[in-house]
């Protein structure tokens, strides 16, 4: 509970995870929840995790994990690079 909370404030005063607290972060897939490439970098970005436990749906899983690997995290890795460098 305590860790809900902190991520709750974090979450609502927009400042990024300090490096000692927990680092990952689990994702709930919808097709309708639009660029997940721009919302998995802002959860890296903005927020600071550094892994994405990402659940694949169950109508296409292998094409999830296709998409997942092959279009959406280049995109975070290199945003994820550029910001850290």
């Amino acid at each position: 509970m305590r860790l809900r909370r902190r991520l709750g404030s974090i979450a609502t005063s927009g400042t990024a995870l300090p490096r000692s607290d927990p680092t990952a972060c689990t994702i709930a897939w919808s097709a309708s929840s639009g660029s997940w490439a721009d919302r998995l970098t802002a959860i890296v970005t903005e927020l600071g995790f550094e892994t994405l436990l990402v659940g694949a749906p169950a109508d296409d899983p292998v094409g999830f994990i296709r998409r997942l690997g092959e279009e959406i995290a280049p995109v975070v890795a290199r945003a994820r690079a550029s910001d850290a460098g």
